[in-house]
């Protein structure tokens, strides 16, 4: 039985992907507060770049943690 792959956050290295795919929980505390401080950095830019950024971002970010990473970060579809 194959195991669900993490998607790559448009952070990662392919390197820091693969290790955190193989640790057995990847989306763990540190991968989700990095999340958070990459989307604040983000916010920041601008237009063009902070939405797509941002909606990169969303896709790799598990639903029941997307509060938690883009809270007080407005609309970026």
């Amino acid at each position: 039985m194959s195991r669900a792959t993490a998607m790559m956050a448009p952070f990662e290295t392919f390197a820091e992907h693969y290790q955190r795919e193989q640790s057995g929980e990847p989306y763990n505390e540190a991968f989700i507060k990095r999340c958070r401080k990459e989307a604040l950095k983000y916010d920041k830019m601008d237009v063009f770049l902070r939405s797509s950024l941002l909606c990169s971002l969303e896709k790799c970010v598990p639903l029941h943690y997307r509060g938690k990473v883009f809270d007080g970060i407005s609309s970026f579809d």
